[in-house]
């Protein structure tokens, strides 16, 4: 099956090379796609650039009329029509009319040479007496190309053939001024041939691609590749209208590949773009309908004057698979059949194994074998050497990389000379040959026939011409450098040239351009020290050296320069700037060196070295532009604080371009007028702050300005004619002389502008200082947007802070205030038990005590029973001495009122610890009453009397009582008791594992007295000689649920309802005083009457 693609004429092509030129570089983009004849021409009429359409048309390829003088392509000229048409150009921008032209018709050896004579003034006849050309009838379009600073640098040039028009409808004359065709109506008004056909303006070549079926594209270089510009053919290619793809309006064009696809897509693109190539690429894109259709897209980055990327400009052409039902491909199939059966270039395609899918007749004739015998074979099989050599590497690389390749080369299989188009597809390769023996052998016999010196006198011309191109264009050093070398070692029939770069910081020689190899055994050094071997010592000496050498690591003393058989075949001059050394270039030839090349080295050095120094000076300052664009952006997006942001711009503004004051305005739209306001500036020392409010009836036009985005650029306010009166005298009475103004608008709706300005002296605003600040322009909006929406976020976040924070408290509260409930629950049904206890233990206890004393006085009267009868009967029968010995009675006798008597001390002791339980849990005092402190502390030291105890080898806790006589003190008493217990339970774990001697001292005293003289408060101490604690622990003491005992030893509350009994509940303090080994105390102050305080409900 015949994979179906766009014939050769409808594919995207790029043609030679185009110059850097921003607005060259667009409108070539339609060249190659466009029937038109279209060339660039240098400021000097030499062209540059030429489209396959103006081979076509005039006959002559683009290797033949490069770098040749356009005009000699015309019928006649004079120099003074000439001069005309180029100061109208100038004037205008542009020129259009009617010519008449020469084209060739044939291409044999005699109209060659023919053709090589007209392009000499002294061969200008009419057009039937020179043989093997004739005339073409053209509409044609001069545009003039402007560099930065408003200077011509090219004329784009668009012809299209009108001949059939005039030779079949018009009647004509030939004006013999320039060559130009004229109608007798058109004679009295068209002195210059201006014609009223209309020819497509520059803006209008888009036109031409409705011709085409493509849709062209331009791009912006962002994560989206935002469409900026596309024809309306994109719609018949993928169903969406263009107007839903340019900026992203409804659709961006991205989303349109096929999901699998889209990563390799962009990362092809990317690094196309990345390495400054053209890209050609082929994927599948999803209609409306979710139908898949295949494309090819191909492109290339078009960059400014700086270098700098700019966007990227491309066509995208719909690809008819062979996957398509045999009956869909109908009468397209057959048309695409004759088509390449038509075609004089060899055609053939192969599927991914390498086998012939299809071969046209030319193919047959070049291959020299049948279609039938080569249709499913495998190339490899076929022509071995033809895949082994570069065919086989360069369609191998078509096949990887996605890219379409194009080279020439000479292969002796078939003995022709030959030119080579490979285009990856989804299926395989398709491959154009093209049989250029001819044009080979056209080339050599015009040099055979051509005098060695005129050859070279044309080889100086174009050597002239391309290094001129190469000076005038803003590539990369390193690029510069090679192509260069490139170009010497080309056009000056040289073997091989190397530019050396000082690096100012080694003193070191490095290596940066070159072509060609000097010696088979030697390459060029990559890095050579100043003074050192030949290289190093021109750049010591700094001065031309020639000579005969065989070697670089050759002294400059050994170099052979005397003899009168000696020629010549290495020459190296240094690269010198003022006084500064940049670097060394050498050249070298297997033969001797013309002096003509020679001559020519002193003006090739000081251009290379001049460019040299440009390229450095606009690195350096396009390294600094960029460092400090960076870094105000980066100030810009990490502040959050709007004067801040608006600060740090208007000042590094100011020192970016350095301007005299760039300021920061405001737009408010009020009801009445909108009114303008300064809030920021940045300013030179001598000038007055602007930092106000603009007269409203004065800047309502600025203002407008604003409103409607429109930029504002005035290079010299007395030469402004397009400014309107109002902002005129406004600017004007400001003293200002040269302003820029970008307005700006957040997406918040907010207008502002930056507004930069030079009150001494005009100053002419570039195109790059634009761009910049328009880039600033864009963070500062962003900016702006983050801020606001920060002060919104953090407002909103404070707010609920707060909130949250009150919840917090609240919900805290509520837990001390739940934990104090639950903890007074429990210390209620403690004292509730121990009193239980207490109760049920006294009753044994009193029946106990109650017997003991009848028991005491029965064992009395029966041990004196017993020692009458011993006194009476001292000699008992056998049986009772018996028994007596065996419970031996003296024994009994001595030892049972012993035991009656420690049981009597048992039960008092039981009593009193009974009656301490009483006491602490004071039920019977849960009212507030008048109590003995005292008897509190000591009730509670009972209780802790057995942690006091000595155990194992730790000695006992010491309790030192330092009592003062106190009154009784109004208090709750089992509350209290409660706040005695926390601190000497807390005393004696934190004398655990001290050395001896643990001590507790309990100090009392009254505090204050009243007016009255009697004693108003008490002061309660307990000091322990423990560890301590930090301040750290003193300071979160009495918050709740803090502790520093282990998990499961302590709640955290102890203390923190201590401090709320002491405070809220007896209107007294409590105080901690502790460092790190040197103990510590609490001081209890309490009132001895609390008349200020409600006592506690009892419970019912």
């Amino acid at each position: 099956m015949l994979n179906q693609q766009p014939s050769s004429s409808q594919r995207f092509r790029w043609g030679q090379d185009c110059p850097s030129h921003p607005d060259t570089g667009k409108n070539l983009l339609l060249a190659n796609l466009s029937e038109a004849a279209i060339m660039v021409l240098d400021i000097k009429g030499r062209i540059i650039n030429w489209n396959q359409g103006a081979t076509r048309l005039y006959g002559w390829s683009a290797l033949e009329v490069l770098g040749q003088d356009a005009h000699t392509l015309l019928y006649t000229s004079s120099e003074t029509t000439r001069q005309k048409m180029i100061k109208q150009l100038l004037k205008e921008g542009y020129w259009q009319g009617v010519l008449m032209q020469w084209k060739r018709v044939t291409q044999d050896i005699a109209a060659s040479e023919a053709g090589a004579s007209i392009l000499s003034p002294a061969n200008r006849h009419g057009p039937t007496q020179t043989p093997g050309f004739g005339v073409a009838i053209v509409a044609s379009h001069w545009t003039v190309q402007w560099d930065a600073q408003g200077k011509p640098i090219a004329y784009l040039v668009v012809n299209i053939d009108i001949t059939d028009q005039y030779s079949t409808s018009t009647p004509m004359e030939l004006n013999p001024e320039w060559g130009v065709v004229v109608t007798p109506q058109e004679e009295e008004r068209a002195p210059l041939g201006l014609s009223e056909t209309p020819i497509p303006s520059l803006e209008g070549l888009a036109e031409l691609a409705s011709h085409i079926p493509c849709a062209i594209y331009r791009c912006a270089v962002d994560a989206d590749r935002t469409v900026e510009f596309i024809t309306d053919g994109i719609e018949e290619i993928s169903g969406y209208p263009a107007t839903a793809l340019i900026r992203n309006q409804q659709h961006r064009y991205t989303s349109l590949i096929h999901p699998e696809d889209d990563r390799r897509v962009d990362e092809a693109i990317r690094q196309a773009i990345l390495k400054g190539e053209p890209f050609a690429l082929e994927y599948p894109l999803i209609d409306p309908s979710g139908q898949v259709k295949w494309v090819v897209e191909q492109g290339r980055g078009i960059c400014n004057t700086a270098g700098q990327l700019r966007w990227i400009d491309g066509a995208i052409l719909e690809k008819t698979t062979c996957q398509q039902h045999p009956k869909q491909l109908g009468n397209s199939e057959q048309q695409m059949e004759n088509s390449l059966e038509r075609m004089a270039d060899a055609f053939f395609a192969l599927d991914r194994d390498w086998r012939f899918t299809y071969v046209n007749t030319s193919a047959e004739k070049i291959l020299l074998k049948s279609r039938d015998s080569l249709i499913g074979r495998q190339i490899g099989d076929e022509f071995p050497r033809l895949v082994n050599g570069t065919f086989g590497k360069e369609c191998r690389r078509a096949a990887s990389d996605r890219v379409m390749v194009k080279f020439e080369g000479f292969e002796p299989s078939f003995g022709i000379w030959y030119s080579v188009r490979i285009y990856p597809e989804a299926e395989g390769l398709e491959v154009y040959f093209q049989d250029v023996t001819y044009r080979q052998h056209l080339e050599l016999v015009a040099w055979e026939r051509s005098s060695v010196e005129a050859t070279r006198l044309d080889r100086l011309a174009a050597f002239n011409a391309a290094m001129g191109m190469l000076l005038s264009q803003p590539e990369p050093l390193s690029e510069f450098l090679s192509q260069s070398a490139t170009t010497i070692v080309e056009h000056l029939e040289v073997t091989s040239v190397a530019i050396w770069l000082l690096n100012p910081n080694t003193d070191i020689l490095e290596l940066t351009g070159a072509a060609g190899h000097p010696f088979r055994w030697e390459t060029f050094p990559k890095r050579v020290k100043r003074g050192q071997s030949i290289i190093g010592g021109i750049a010591e000496n700094r001065r031309l050296v020639t000579g005969k050498i065989s070697s670089f690591s050759l002294e400059i003393e050994e170099l052979a320069t005397d003899g009168c058989n000696l020629k010549a075949n290495f020459a190296a001059h240094p690269l010198i700037v003022g006084e500064i050394l940049v670097g060394v270039i050498a050249i070298y030839s297997s033969e001797f060196l013309p002096e003509s090349v020679q001559s020519l080295l002193g003006w090739l050095s000081s251009a290379i070295a001049l460019a040299v120094d440009r390229a450095w000076t606009r690195e350096a300052l396009l390294e600094r532009r960029e460092g400090l664009l960076f870094r105000l952006a980066s100030q810009i997006r990490n502040s959050l604080d709007l004067d801040t942001i608006l600060e740090t711009a208007v000042q590094e503004i100011r020192s970016l371009l350095q301007v005299d004051r760039c300021h920061f305005i405001w737009y408010f739209p009020h009801a009445s007028q909108p009114m303008l306001a300064v809030s920021h500036e940045a300013r030179s020392p001598e000038l007055p702050s602007m930092v106000c409010e603009y007269p409203p009836e004065k800047s309502i036009k600025l203002a407008a300005r604003i409103k409607n985005l429109q930029l504002l650029r005035i290079d010299d306010i007395n030469a402004a004619t397009d400014l309107d009166e109002l902002t005129h005298k406004l600017i004007a009475d400001m003293g200002i002389t040269s302003q820029l103004l970008l307005p700006l608008e957040t997406r918040a709706g907010q207008l502002g502008a930056v507004v930069c300005s030079h009150s001494r002296g005009r100053k002419a605003w570039s195109d790059g200082e634009v761009e910049m600040l328009q880039a600033v322009v864009d963070q500062l909006a962003l900016a702006i947007d983050q801020a606001e929406l920060y002060a919104q976020t953090h407002a909103a976040a404070l707010a609920a802070q707060t909130q949250a924070q009150q919840l917090s408290e609240a919900l805290h509260n509520l837990k001390q205030t739940q934990s104090q409930l639950i903890q007074t629950e429990k210390m209620s049904s403690l004292g509730q038990m121990v009193a239980g206890i207490a109760h049920e233990i006294n009753n044994p206890v009193n029946f106990i005590t109650g017997n003991l004393v009848h028991a005491k006085n029965y064992t009395q009267d029966l041990l004196e029973i017993i020692e009458l009868y011993q006194r009476h009967y001292p000699e008992p029968v056998g049986e009772i001495q018996e028994a007596a010995e065996d419970m031996d009675l003296d024994f009994l006798i001595g030892d049972l009122p012993k035991i009656l008597a420690s049981m009597e001390i048992g039960a008092d002791r039981i009593r009193q610890i009974v009656l301490s339980l009483r006491n602490f849990s004071r039920l019977d005092e849960a009212e507030m009453k008048p109590v003995d402190i005292h008897e509190g502390i000591d009730n509670t030291l009972l209780i802790l009397h057995n942690r006091c105890k000595p155990k194992g080898k730790d000695p006992a806790i010491e309790i030192v009582k330092n009592y003062a006589a106190l009154p009784k003190v109004e208090c709750y008493a089992g509350q209290l008791n409660q706040v005695f217990m926390n601190i000497l339970a807390n005393a004696i774990d934190a004398l655990e594992n001290q050395p001896a001697p643990r001590t507790i001292t309990i100090s009392t005293e009254i505090a204050t007295t009243d007016n009255s003289g009697k004693p108003s408060q008490v002061t309660i101490s307990i000091r322990d000689n423990g560890p301590g604690m930090t301040e750290d622990v003193k300071r979160r003491l009495f918050d709740p649920f803090f502790t520093t005992k282990p998990v499961g030893k302590g709640t955290g509350l102890g203390m923190s309802i201590s401090y709320k009994i002491i405070v809220d509940k007896h209107g007294g303090t409590i105080e901690c005083d502790s460092e790190p080994g040197n103990g510590t105390e609490f001081r209890i102050q309490i009132p001895i009457k609390q008349s200020g305080f409600a006592p506690i409900p009892r419970k019912p």
